[in-house]
């Protein structure tokens, strides 16, 4: 009796230990030893958080980069697009310019700059500065520039819209006016340096409405007062001291050139050129005091440092 108590005693502490040590199998003593009656088991790991996995994972595959490198790949993506858009080789000035038609024959035709992206503004006025009707448009190389004429011809205007579909486009084209007897023909460029923004294009004659019945062209515009259309006076010329901002003067070859929008009443003009923005270039004799009209009104105007 006793000694089965004592073998019931035994296996019992022999069980409890072999559960111990399968618990903790890392917590054994070196060598195997399995640890005495009556240690403390350790705590076991918590459970992870079912919730808080979840959101991790989902918010790594909703967002996997962070802001500082969502910030960089922007960046990345703006710096090509930007490459992209530039030009290969560089970006044209843009300038407004006037050309003078000569319907002659054996004149050279003169030439539009235009560039790639970019949009021609071409202005048709007489001799005079007044606006003369485009009435068709035949772009000698179709396919090479983009022109939008249509809707403004119904309107009647004298402005024709030019921009070419490749960097290096060249060609020409033939506008016909309304009251020039023959078509007026235009160089085109394109890949240059500089790019006409608008390019105002006079012909030597009146227009239709101002010129009587069998009249010829007259003679050539002055080449001074085209540049000083411009606001470009020609070598030699002196710029005058003017009382008012809005008009600018030369003295250029013993006449007085006086460039304004205002009319110009007195003193009688021996010559006078326009553009198609209304701006007026006068030839006058020397003079300290112009009178002109402006909004209705007459002003005085000085001129000094001749």
């Amino acid at each position: 009796m006793r000694r089965a108590r004592k073998a019931i005693v035994v296996l019992a502490a022999t069980t409890f230990a072999s559960l111990l040590c399968a618990a903790e199998p890392t917590s054994a003593p070196a060598g195997g030893q399995i640890p005495q009656p009556g240690t403390p088991i350790p705590n076991l790991p918590k459970l992870p958080d079912v919730n808080s996995a979840a959101f991790k994972q989902v918010t790594e595959e909703a967002a996997p980069l962070s802001p500082d490198q969502i910030k960089a790949l922007r960046r990345l993506v703006d710096d090509a697009e930007r490459a992209a858009a530039a030009p290969p080789r560089f970006v044209p000035k843009p300038v407004s310019s006037a050309v003078t038609v000569s319907l002659m024959p054996g004149e050279t035709p003169p030439v539009a700059r235009l560039f790639s992206n970019y949009v021609t503004n071409i202005l048709f006025v007489d001799q005079a500065g007044s606006p003369l009707i485009v009435t068709d448009v035949d772009p000698g190389g179709a396919t090479a520039f983009a022109v939008t004429w249509s809707q403004a011809a119904k309107q009647g205007s004298n402005v024709i819209k030019l921009s070419p579909k490749s960097a290096y486009a060249m060609g020409n084209i033939s506008i016909s006016l309304e009251g020039v007897p023959s078509p007026v023909s235009l160089t085109l460029v394109s890949g240059q340096r500089e790019v006409d923004y608008r390019l105002d294009v006079r012909v030597k004659g009146v227009g239709a409405a101002a010129r009587p019945a069998g009249a010829v062209l007259p003679a050539a515009a002055n080449p001074a007062m085209q540049g000083m259309l411009e606001g470009v006076a020609p070598d030699g010329a002196r710029t005058l001291t003017t009382s008012n901002g809005e008009v600018q003067a030369w003295e250029y070859r013993n006449r007085f050139y006086v460039r304004t929008n205002y009319t110009l009443l007195s003193p009688a003009y021996m010559g006078m050129q326009r553009s198609a923005d209304g701006t007026s270039v006068y030839e006058i004799p020397p003079t300290p005091v112009l009178i002109a009209l402006v909004g209705g009104s007459t002003i005085q105007i000085n001129l000094s440092g001749y």
